[in-house]
C-alpha cells in the first residue's frame, strides 16, 4: 500500500495524482468492504496493521 510505503496518506495521494480526501475515501471504502481496519493511523504517520499486511 502506497500510504504505508510513503508514511502518509497525503504523500501517497500526491504520488498517485489524487487529492488526500479522495485517497482517504478509497481507503475507508476498502476497509468498509472488508469489514476491518487496514492501517494504524496517527496524526503524523500511517502503517499497516496485520490485516493490511495480508
Amino acid at each position: 500500500m502506497k500510504a504505508s510505503d510513503l508514511g502518509s496518506l497525503t504523500a501517497a495521494a500526491k504520488a498517485l495524482g489524487l487529492s488526500p480526501q479522495m485517497a482517504g475515501k478509497h481507503v475507508r471504502a476498502l476497509e468498509d468492504r472488508l469489514g476491518t481496519p487496514l492501517m494504524h493511523r496517527s496524526t503524523r504517520r500511517q502503517s499497516l496493521n496485520d490485516a493490511g499486511r495480508l
